[in-house]
């Protein structure tokens, strides 16, 4: 039988750790989502509710295409992703802001070109 002790510790335990496999489960390391331009960001490591992957540009009409870029991010357990790329050959910052819900990504995007001009848009990826 478990003195009261060791139950408060499990149960802080068990509430610490909880957040931490939710957003690896929403969000599986080395899992590749794939969007409707056929651009990809492969999630590499997932670290609490930190990420990191490279994303791979093939959208049509832009530049940067098909050289893989680090991507940084942040998932939560309620499956709300935001992460980043700094596309340096193109002097351009995107923002990407959405939910994991299962195996599709609806997002909303932000670009940044030269720190000035900005254009907006949306993705809608999915787990390949």
């Amino acid at each position: 039988m478990m003195k009261l002790g060791s139950q408060i510790f499990l149960a802080l335990a068990i509430l610490l750790l909880t957040p931490l496999a939710a957003s690896a489960q929403v969000l599986p390391p080395f899992s590749t989502w794939q969007n409707q331009r056929t651009s990809t960001l492969n999630v590499g490591f997932v670290n609490g509710n930190q990420f990191d992957g490279w994303f791979i540009n093939r959208a049509a009409g832009f530049q940067c295409q098909n050289i893989p870029y680090p991507a940084t991010g942040t998932i939560l357990p309620n499956g709300a992703i935001t992460f980043v790329v700094n596309f340096t050959n193109c002097q351009t910052v995107t923002t990407w802001k959405g939910r994991v819900i299962g195996s599709q990504m609806p997002t909303k995007w932000v670009l940044i070109y030269k720190g000035v001009q900005r254009l907006t848009g949306s993705d809608l990826f999915r787990k390949l």
